[in-house]
């Protein structure tokens, strides 16, 4: 019983660190951005920031599931706002999926 309690525990740490870790990438590739980017663009960069502050709040609340589907949405927006990047631009930013 002990050995379940501690993998499980062992697993939620790394799910917590995962999570932490897709957080950390979106907000650096928005970052990284350079290219003025038009309005349609700026208010899907102002959702993703929402959405990645909102998973920090569940991070710290401890609520792995909400903070994992705030990241993903938020990744899954800045992937779009990168495809929209590079047909604007042709420059290609690293981002690798989740």
């Amino acid at each position: 019983m002990r050995l379940s309690i501690y993998s499980n525990g062992k697993k939620h740490m790394q799910d917590l660190v995962d999570v932490g870790k897709q957080i950390y990438e979106t907000e650096k590739v928005l970052n990284a951005m350079k290219r003025p980017l038009d309005a349609e663009e700026q208010k899907t960069a102002a959702q993703i920031r929402t959405l990645i502050t909102h998973a920090r709040e569940a991070l710290k609340n401890d609520d792995l599931d909400g903070a994992r589907v705030l990241s993903a949405k938020a990744h899954a927006l800045l992937l779009e706002l990168c495809k929209e990047s590079r047909r604007n631009s042709g420059h290609k930013p690293k981002l690798r999926p989740i």
